[in-house]
């Protein structure tokens, strides 16, 4: 499918941490009295901000909680919503600052002690991280349905791993196993725990299992793959490798083991090429690691994120690029530009209505954008909705300088498809 892309773009931050992650968990309740939520005059306002966010509209969303806390000053869902908002917006300080006004208000809100705790690790205020996670554990209420008791004893062993406090970080990752068994990330974690020790045997299981419970997790298959190279089991080794680099071409992790194993097999002329690009990968990924500290400590520069945006695009990292284009465009909620970019990438990661949803939105402010009429004609003959691309595409052919009659213009945009 073509999708045309004109845009100021943003590239790729590789996250230290594979299962710590950013998007936070939403609700409308996340440590409130379902009582005090359910009678609050915010209540519907949190509710269309949750839409908002949900489609990666922040700016929209932060206003709507805004005049929620207006309306109820003292509810502390108000907060701990706000706070989450910030927080994808990369506004770490204010986000800070939100979470722990929901503690000032509750101090056994368990959401906001969790998410206080990510924020801190992302800080390296370590030890701070463990006190937040341990009241996080300490009010922990399986009815509040925002993440598991696994995630927090899963945080908490990666935070013991930054103080280097290895009896801790075994027993976290022991303790969410038996909170679920199913956990599949601290089964994987603990296989890392083993392969450090260079007990290669006990880390194979565990890795194993974490992929015998997420089968199509691309992460573990890549670890897997490593394991199995310092096992020496290089044709194992080598079916895993390949297939973590057709999913994700930027991992130079993934390269580079990938040539070793290749020249471990007598394959040297194809190894090095690997070997090379994980040298420039790893030259990228310097790169991008110094733009999102630009933009982290600038969150209100826009150029700065469409810098960084830019650079995960360039190496295929669709879904980072996605991410970081969602903070540009709250920085500039109606640019046109950014906005069909950032439908343009939904579409590439195969959110079609998503994708839809943006292009529509960009031709109800401005309805004479002719790439975006292609865009959004491409995207709905894409879903097999053959009549809503071909009314995209009248409108495209109003707009367009052709000499083509209707029916031979629209012929021509699906041979394109």
């Amino acid at each position: 499918m073509m999708v045309k892309k004109y845009i100021v773009f943003l590239l790729l931050s590789i996250s230290v941490l594979i299962f710590l992650g950013c998007d936070s968990p939403w609700s409308d309740n996340a440590g409130s009295k379902a009582s005090d939520i359910e009678t609050s005059p915010a209540r519907e306002l949190l509710r269309q901000s949750h839409e908002f966010f949900r489609r990666g509209r922040f700016s929209e969303a932060l206003q709507l909680v805004d005049t929620a806390r207006e309306r109820d000053p003292d509810l502390p869902d108000v907060y701990y919503i706000r706070g989450l908002i910030l927080d994808k917006m990369k506004r770490n300080e204010e986000a800070r600052e939100s979470f722990q006004k929901v503690l000032s208000l509750q101090s056994e809100y368990p959401g906001a002690h969790f998410q206080l705790g990510n924020l801190m690790f992302r800080a390296e205020e370590f030890r701070r991280a463990v006190n937040h996670y341990q009241g996080a554990l300490d009010y922990y209420s399986s009815e509040i349905d925002l993440y598991s008791k696994p995630d927090i004893y899963l945080n908490l062993g990666l935070t013991y791993s930054k103080l280097g406090v290895s009896d801790s970080v075994r027993w976290a990752y022991q303790e969410a196993v038996v909170a679920d068994s199913s956990f599949a990330p601290a089964y994987i974690l603990i296989g890392q725990e083993y392969r450090k020790d260079a007990e290669y045997q006990k880390a194979l299981t565990y890795t194993r299992k974490a992929l015998e419970l997420e089968p199509e997790n691309i992460s573990y298959k890549s670890i897997l793959g490593s394991v199995l190279f310092q096992m020496g089991e290089l044709e194992r080794a080598l079916a895993y490798l390949e297939e973590v680099i057709s999913e994700r071409p930027w991992e130079y992790k993934a390269h580079f083991q990938l040539g070793r194993t290749l020249i471990g097999l007598g394959h040297t002329e194809r190894g090095q090429r690997h070997l090379s690009r994980a040298d420039t990968l790893r030259t990228i990924q310097s790169q991008i690691i110094q733009l999102q500290y630009n933009a982290m400590q600038n969150p209100d520069s826009l150029m700065l994120w469409v810098e960084l945006g830019e650079s995960f695009y360039r190496i295929g990292h669709l879904e980072q690029a996605r991410d970081v284009l969602e903070v540009a465009l709250s920085l500039e909620p109606n640019n046109p530009a950014l906005q069909n970019n950032l439908a343009s990438l939904l579409a590439e990661t195969g959110d079609m209505p998503g994708a839809i949803s943006r292009y529509q939105d960009i031709l109800a402010q401005d309805s004479t954008i002719s790439d975006v009429w292609f865009n959004l004609g491409s995207a709905y003959a894409h879903q097999g909705e053959i009549d809503s691309a071909r009314d995209a595409w009248i409108h495209l052919h109003g707009l367009t300088q052709t000499h083509l009659p209707e029916e031979a213009f629209l012929d021509s945009l699906m041979d394109e498809i």
